[in-house]
Parts: structure tokens; sequence; C-alpha cells
């Protein structure tokens, strides 16, 4: 399948480079604009789901790991559990 990707600074050029396309003889099933108020780049496909849910996994490992020790750790700390007590008051902390 073969693709022409046009970029256009606003909607007016891309709806007469689209109109002038479409006098040339290509069906409108063939024809897409993406934009605001059209398709999104997601709805056509360009964007892979999979890829961008491993950035955010990454990114919120990256926020929510150290933040998660220091409130479990400050959550050990004020409620003065021993929940092993062999670890002595560091372990337990960590």
């Amino acid at each position: 399948m073969n693709y022409l990707i046009a970029v256009l600074s606003d909607r007016i050029k891309a709806e007469a480079a689209y109109t002038a396309l479409e006098k040339a003889g290509i069906s409108t099933g063939q024809l897409t604009i993406l934009g605001k108020g059209y398709k999104s780049a997601d709805e056509f496909g360009l964007i892979d789901p999979n890829e961008q849910a491993k950035k955010r996994a990454i990114l919120m490992a990256y926020w929510l790991v150290p933040f998660g020790f220091v409130a479990g750790y400050l959550f050990n700390l004020i409620t003065g559990l021993d929940t092993f007590d062999w670890a002595g008051n560091p372990g337990n902390h960590i």
C-alpha cells in the first residue's frame, strides 16, 4: 500500500488539498485528514498502544517506587510495628 503524507499549516489548506485530490479522481475512501476536528493519529492507527503503555509503566515506576519506599518507611516509623523482630529497627523500616 502506498501513502502520501502532506503536512499543512492550517485546516483551510488541508481541506483545499483534499478537494483538489478529490477532483483529480482519487476516491474519498483513500483520503483522510488527521488533526483537530478530524481523525486523531491514534484512531488512524499510527500510534502503537503497547508502546505507549510501556512508556507510561516505566514513568510510573520511576516515580512510584521511591515514593512508595519512603511512605512505607515513614508508616513503619510512625506506627512502630515490629513485623520482623529478628531484623531490628532498621530492618523493619526498610
